[in-house]
């Protein structure tokens, strides 16, 4: 018997897919990210906080120079601007449970509703929900009608005319 030689004969393992290699963290390397985060986190909530306190102290100073009726002009300025805000809120409100209930009512995706508000107001919004219906409608009628219609029969692919007709024996029959 002979054995082997490993010098004549090496032999190669089959290469390893390579993997990416994911990396690897140790507590303190998560602890260090984490206390980044929150210092950076934390000197952005300060910096946020310092302007809006700034903004306060110098919307407090003028209008500490302002006489009381311009304060109160102002203060009249300031409430109306909110109702204003409030109502832009409302109406946005009202418009998106408008369009939900159309698109609902027109067997369309309510998904569809925050792309539709963009369009501004309602009219606009039926004309384009009324449009998308009838687009859908016609491409579904269409591949209904092409799938309904099958093809035609070849010619002369029937035993169903002339003398061969077992239809025509049958009423011969009864013709007598």
């Amino acid at each position: 018997m002979t054995e082997p030689n490993p010098e004549k004969e090496p032999q190669t393992q089959p290469a390893a897919p390579t993997e990416p290699k994911e990396d690897t963290y140790t507590r303190s390397d998560l602890d260090r990210e984490a206390d980044k985060r929150v210092a950076s986190a934390l000197a952005k909530y300060k910096k946020d906080e310092q302007e809006r306190l700034e903004k306060a102290k110098t919307e407090g100073e003028r209008l500490a120079k302002m006489s009381a009726d311009e304060q109160a002009a102002e203060a009249l300025k300031h409430r109306e601007s909110e109702l204003k805000e409030r109502e832009n809120k409302i109406a946005a409100a009202e418009l998106k449970t408008a369009t939900v209930t159309l698109l609902q009512k027109n067997g369309l995706p309510d998904t569809m509703s925050d792309q539709l508000i963009g369009l501004g107001n309602a009219e606009a919004i039926a004309s384009a929900v009324d449009t998308i219906k009838t687009s859908i409608d016609e491409r579904v009628n269409a591949k209904v009608e092409e799938l309904a219609a099958g093809s035609a029969p070849e010619t002369g692919s029937s035993n169903l005319d002339g003398a061969n007709d077992p239809f025509n024996d049958i009423m011969a029959k009864y013709e007598k």
